[in-house]
Protein backbone atom coordinates (compact mmCIF):
# COMPACT_ATOMS: atom_id res chain seq x y z
CA UNK A 1 0.00 0.00 0.00
CA UNK A 2 2.93 2.25 0.76
CA UNK A 3 4.32 1.65 -2.79
CA UNK A 4 1.26 2.56 -4.32
CA UNK A 5 0.76 5.98 -2.47
CA UNK A 6 4.08 6.89 -2.85
CA UNK A 7 3.64 5.77 -6.57
CA UNK A 8 0.31 8.07 -7.13
CA UNK A 9 2.38 11.02 -5.17
CA UNK A 10 5.23 11.08 -8.17
CA UNK A 11 2.83 10.90 -10.48
CA UNK A 12 1.45 13.91 -8.89
CA UNK A 13 4.49 15.91 -8.65
CA UNK A 14 5.52 14.93 -12.22
CA UNK A 15 1.64 15.90 -13.82
CA UNK A 16 2.27 19.50 -11.16
CA UNK A 17 5.44 20.10 -13.34
CA UNK A 18 4.52 19.29 -16.86
CA UNK A 19 1.82 21.50 -16.11
CA UNK A 20 3.65 24.40 -14.66
CA UNK A 21 5.83 24.92 -17.65
CA UNK A 22 3.56 26.54 -19.73
CA UNK A 23 4.59 30.24 -19.46
CA UNK A 24 3.18 33.66 -20.18
CA UNK A 25 4.69 36.83 -21.70
CA UNK A 26 5.26 38.23 -18.30
CA UNK A 27 7.39 35.48 -17.17
CA UNK A 28 10.01 35.29 -20.58
CA UNK A 29 12.15 37.72 -18.58
CA UNK A 30 12.28 35.19 -15.60
CA UNK A 31 12.33 32.02 -17.28
CA UNK A 32 13.83 31.95 -20.69
CA UNK A 33 16.41 35.00 -20.48
CA UNK A 34 17.87 33.68 -16.50
CA UNK A 35 21.50 34.09 -16.75
CA UNK A 36 22.27 30.47 -15.43
CA UNK A 37 23.92 28.98 -18.12
CA UNK A 38 21.36 26.62 -18.32
CA UNK A 39 19.64 25.38 -22.29
CA UNK A 40 16.49 26.57 -22.32
CA UNK A 41 13.92 25.24 -24.68
CA UNK A 42 10.99 28.04 -25.82
CA UNK A 43 8.61 25.82 -27.36
CA UNK A 44 5.57 27.88 -29.01
CA UNK A 45 2.53 25.77 -29.55
CA UNK A 46 -1.51 25.63 -29.48
CA UNK A 47 -4.31 23.65 -28.17
CA UNK A 48 -5.52 23.19 -32.57
CA UNK A 49 -2.06 22.31 -33.58
CA UNK A 50 -2.16 18.75 -34.53
CA UNK A 51 1.67 18.28 -34.98
CA UNK A 52 1.77 19.56 -31.56
CA UNK A 53 -0.86 16.91 -30.03
CA UNK A 54 1.87 14.23 -32.14
CA UNK A 55 4.68 15.39 -30.42
CA UNK A 56 3.57 16.22 -26.44
CA UNK A 57 4.01 12.64 -25.40
CA UNK A 58 7.69 12.74 -26.33
CA UNK A 59 8.16 16.28 -25.11
CA UNK A 60 6.58 15.91 -22.02
CA UNK A 61 8.79 12.68 -21.31
CA UNK A 62 11.68 14.95 -22.71
CA UNK A 63 10.95 17.55 -20.23
CA UNK A 64 10.35 15.21 -16.96
CA UNK A 65 13.84 13.31 -18.28
CA UNK A 66 16.64 14.27 -15.22
CA UNK A 67 19.48 13.00 -18.10
CA UNK A 68 18.49 15.84 -20.94
CA UNK A 69 20.25 19.25 -19.94
CA UNK A 70 17.58 21.35 -20.48
CA UNK A 71 14.16 23.07 -19.74
CA UNK A 72 11.60 22.97 -21.74
CA UNK A 73 8.93 26.06 -21.91
CA UNK A 74 5.97 25.74 -23.09
CA UNK A 75 4.01 29.26 -24.76
CA UNK A 76 0.08 29.16 -26.30
CA UNK A 77 0.34 31.23 -28.77
CA UNK A 78 -3.09 32.09 -28.54
CA UNK A 79 -3.03 33.33 -25.19
CA UNK A 80 0.24 35.36 -25.28
CA UNK A 81 2.18 38.01 -27.81
CA UNK A 82 5.65 37.02 -27.96
CA UNK A 83 5.11 35.01 -30.57
CA UNK A 84 4.19 37.83 -32.78
CA UNK A 85 6.55 40.19 -30.97
CA UNK A 86 9.60 37.72 -32.22
CA UNK A 87 8.01 37.01 -35.42
CA UNK A 88 7.52 33.11 -34.67
CA UNK A 89 6.59 31.63 -38.09
CA UNK A 90 4.19 29.10 -36.91
CA UNK A 91 3.39 25.75 -34.70
CA UNK A 92 5.59 24.05 -33.80
CA UNK A 93 8.49 26.11 -33.40
CA UNK A 94 11.51 25.69 -31.05
CA UNK A 95 14.02 28.28 -30.00
CA UNK A 96 17.25 26.94 -28.42
CA UNK A 97 18.24 29.81 -25.71
CA UNK A 98 20.84 30.46 -23.26
CA UNK A 99 21.83 33.27 -21.04
CA UNK A 100 19.19 34.93 -23.41
CA UNK A 101 20.95 34.36 -26.46
CA UNK A 102 19.40 32.28 -29.09
CA UNK A 103 21.55 29.33 -30.40
CA UNK A 104 18.92 27.98 -32.94
CA UNK A 105 15.72 27.39 -33.93
CA UNK A 106 13.31 25.48 -35.77
CA UNK A 107 9.79 25.39 -36.71
CA UNK A 108 7.70 22.22 -37.87
CA UNK A 109 6.84 19.15 -36.60
CA UNK A 110 10.13 16.68 -36.08
CA UNK A 111 10.51 12.71 -34.44
CA UNK A 112 11.72 12.54 -30.47
CA UNK A 113 15.22 11.46 -31.78
CA UNK A 114 15.73 14.37 -33.77
CA UNK A 115 14.28 17.10 -30.68
CA UNK A 116 16.83 15.43 -28.15
CA UNK A 117 19.53 16.03 -30.72
CA UNK A 118 18.74 19.16 -31.19
CA UNK A 119 19.17 19.83 -27.55
CA UNK A 120 22.14 17.98 -27.27
CA UNK A 121 23.99 20.13 -30.44
CA UNK A 122 22.59 23.38 -29.27
CA UNK A 123 23.83 22.57 -25.52
CA UNK A 124 27.63 22.39 -27.30
CA UNK A 125 27.51 25.89 -29.17
CA UNK A 126 28.91 28.63 -27.83
CA UNK A 127 27.25 31.98 -26.65
CA UNK A 128 27.57 34.15 -30.23
CA UNK A 129 24.14 34.35 -30.43
CA UNK A 130 22.07 37.67 -30.94
CA UNK A 131 20.20 38.39 -27.39
CA UNK A 132 16.08 37.12 -27.92
CA UNK A 133 14.21 40.10 -29.11
CA UNK A 134 11.01 39.45 -26.82
CA UNK A 135 10.03 43.03 -25.20
CA UNK A 136 6.86 44.47 -27.32
CA UNK A 137 7.74 47.84 -28.63
CA UNK A 138 5.36 50.26 -26.89
CA UNK A 139 3.00 52.64 -29.27
CA UNK A 140 1.97 56.02 -29.83
CA UNK A 141 -0.87 54.89 -32.34
CA UNK A 142 -4.38 53.49 -31.59
CA UNK A 143 -6.33 50.45 -33.36
CA UNK A 144 -8.90 52.18 -35.97
CA UNK A 145 -11.27 49.83 -37.44
CA UNK A 146 -11.89 49.76 -41.05
CA UNK A 147 -15.25 49.33 -42.88
CA UNK A 148 -14.10 46.12 -44.41
CA UNK A 149 -15.78 42.97 -42.43
CA UNK A 150 -12.22 41.61 -41.93
CA UNK A 151 -11.03 44.84 -40.53
CA UNK A 152 -12.05 44.81 -36.85
CA UNK A 153 -9.90 46.03 -33.68
CA UNK A 154 -9.77 42.25 -32.94
CA UNK A 155 -8.52 41.18 -35.94
CA UNK A 156 -6.05 43.83 -36.19
CA UNK A 157 -5.37 43.45 -32.92
CA UNK A 158 -3.70 40.04 -33.44
CA UNK A 159 -1.35 42.05 -35.77
CA UNK A 160 -0.14 44.89 -33.67
CA UNK A 161 3.97 43.48 -32.65
CA UNK A 162 4.56 42.03 -35.85
CA UNK A 163 5.90 44.46 -38.28
CA UNK A 164 6.11 41.96 -41.21
CA UNK A 165 1.88 41.10 -41.06
CA UNK A 166 1.16 45.19 -40.82
CA UNK A 167 3.28 45.98 -43.22
CA UNK A 168 1.84 43.45 -45.44
CA UNK A 169 -1.93 44.46 -44.23
CA UNK A 170 -1.35 47.72 -44.84
CA UNK A 171 0.24 47.27 -48.42
CA UNK A 172 -3.06 45.08 -49.15
CA UNK A 173 -5.46 47.75 -48.05
CA UNK A 174 -4.01 50.07 -50.21
CA UNK A 175 -3.44 47.98 -53.40
CA UNK A 176 -7.31 47.05 -53.21
CA UNK A 177 -9.64 48.75 -51.04
CA UNK A 178 -10.63 52.59 -51.40
CA UNK A 179 -13.06 53.34 -48.38
CA UNK A 180 -11.66 56.23 -46.64
CA UNK A 181 -12.07 54.62 -43.33
CA UNK A 182 -9.81 51.42 -44.45
CA UNK A 183 -7.47 53.87 -45.38
CA UNK A 184 -7.23 55.31 -42.24
CA UNK A 185 -6.78 51.83 -40.61
CA UNK A 186 -3.97 51.09 -43.38
CA UNK A 187 -2.35 54.43 -42.41
CA UNK A 188 -2.57 53.35 -38.57
CA UNK A 189 -0.69 49.96 -39.20
CA UNK A 190 2.01 51.05 -41.51
CA UNK A 191 2.68 53.64 -39.32
CA UNK A 192 2.44 50.94 -36.43
CA UNK A 193 5.38 48.58 -38.77
CA UNK A 194 7.01 51.59 -39.10
CA UNK A 195 7.39 53.16 -35.17
CA UNK A 196 8.93 48.97 -34.57
CA UNK A 197 11.02 48.63 -37.11
CA UNK A 198 11.86 52.18 -39.22
CA UNK A 199 12.40 51.60 -42.81
CA UNK A 200 12.11 53.90 -46.05
CA UNK A 201 9.63 51.75 -48.16
CA UNK A 202 7.48 51.69 -45.07
CA UNK A 203 7.31 55.87 -45.13
CA UNK A 204 6.63 55.47 -48.70
CA UNK A 205 3.55 53.85 -48.07
CA UNK A 206 2.60 55.76 -45.27
CA UNK A 207 2.98 58.99 -47.63
CA UNK A 208 0.70 57.35 -50.19
CA UNK A 209 -1.85 56.46 -47.72
CA UNK A 210 -2.08 60.03 -46.40
CA UNK A 211 -1.79 61.68 -50.00
CA UNK A 212 -5.35 59.31 -50.34
CA UNK A 213 -6.70 60.52 -47.46
CA UNK A 214 -6.19 64.36 -48.79
CA UNK A 215 -3.57 65.26 -46.33
CA UNK A 216 -1.23 66.59 -48.86
CA UNK A 217 1.19 68.59 -46.43
CA UNK A 218 1.93 65.83 -44.21
CA UNK A 219 2.39 63.80 -47.00
CA UNK A 220 5.29 65.68 -48.64
CA UNK A 221 6.64 65.51 -45.73
CA UNK A 222 6.56 61.96 -44.70
CA UNK A 223 7.58 61.80 -48.65
CA UNK A 224 10.98 63.62 -48.27
CA UNK A 225 11.59 61.83 -45.22
CA UNK A 226 11.34 58.77 -46.45
CA UNK A 227 13.32 59.55 -49.42
CA UNK A 228 16.61 60.35 -46.69
CA UNK A 229 15.76 57.13 -45.66
CA UNK A 230 15.73 55.32 -48.70
CA UNK A 231 19.04 56.58 -49.52
CA UNK A 232 20.65 55.90 -46.38
CA UNK A 233 19.42 52.09 -47.21
CA UNK A 234 21.00 52.20 -50.49
CA UNK A 235 17.43 51.89 -52.18
CA UNK A 236 16.04 53.21 -55.22
CA UNK A 237 14.29 56.34 -55.11
CA UNK A 238 12.68 56.32 -58.15
CA UNK A 239 9.20 55.67 -57.23
CA UNK A 240 8.97 58.33 -54.25
CA UNK A 241 10.89 60.91 -56.55
CA UNK A 242 7.13 60.51 -58.30
CA UNK A 243 5.05 60.83 -55.58
CA UNK A 244 7.16 64.12 -54.10
CA UNK A 245 7.12 65.65 -57.45
CA UNK A 246 2.90 64.94 -57.51
CA UNK A 247 2.75 66.15 -54.28
CA UNK A 248 4.99 69.61 -54.71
Amino acid sequence: MKHIVLSFLSLLALTSAQAQDYITDDQVESKIMAQDDELKVFYFTATWCGPCKYMKPFIESTAADENVDATIYRMDIDQNITDNVMEVPGVPSFFFVKNGQVLGQHTGAIPEADFRSMIDKNNELPLSGEYLQYKPVPSQYQLVAGSHKKLTKRNLKKLWHSPKQLMTTAMSIHNNLNDARDLKAALVLANRSNEIAQEGMKMHLIAALESRLGRKKDALETAKNAREQLLQENQSIVEINKLIAQLS
